[in-house]
Formats: structure tokens, C-alpha cells, sequence
């Protein structure tokens, strides 16, 4: 219709599955990534370095030219 969702972020749930969840959308040349996690299995301060390493490769590869995939025969 004639809506344009501007500035969208996500969350998800964490399930049986997992601790520490990431969820990434993009939406008008803007990147959303968001974290979550279960405090009683992951310490705040271990989630918040986790976030953080997270970002620092994101930029690293930001810097890196694309790598070569193999093509599949």
C-alpha cells in the first residue's frame, strides 16, 4: 500500500535452542543489528563483549575486499 516502514528494528525470542540470538534488518540504507540474550546463562558484560566482537568483524569486513567464492562443479 502507500506505507513506508522507516527505521524498523526486530527482536526475536529466545527459544530452547539458544542464549544469545542476533537479528539484523536493513531498511532505506540503514542496518539495524540487535542482540539479545538469557542472563542467567550469559553474564550481561559477556553478551555485551560478544555484541561487540560481533560489530568489530562486521566493520573489519566493511574494509576487506569481497572474497572469492569457489564455484561449484
Amino acid at each position: 500500500g502507500n506505507w513506508e516502514v522507516s527505521q524498523a528494528q526486530f527482536l526475536t525470542g529466545i527459544s530452547v535452542n539458544g542464549y544469545f540470538v542476533a537479528t539484523i534488518n536493513s531498511s532505506h540504507g540503514r542496518l539495524f543489528w540487535n542482540f539479545t540474550h538469557i542472563d542467567e546463562a550469559i553474564p550481561a558484560n559477556r553478551a555485551q563483549c560478544l555484541a561487540d566482537e560481533c560489530v568489530r568483524e562486521l566493520l573489519c569486513a566493511l574494509d576487506q575486499p569481497p572474497r572469492s567464492v569457489p564455484e561449484e562443479q
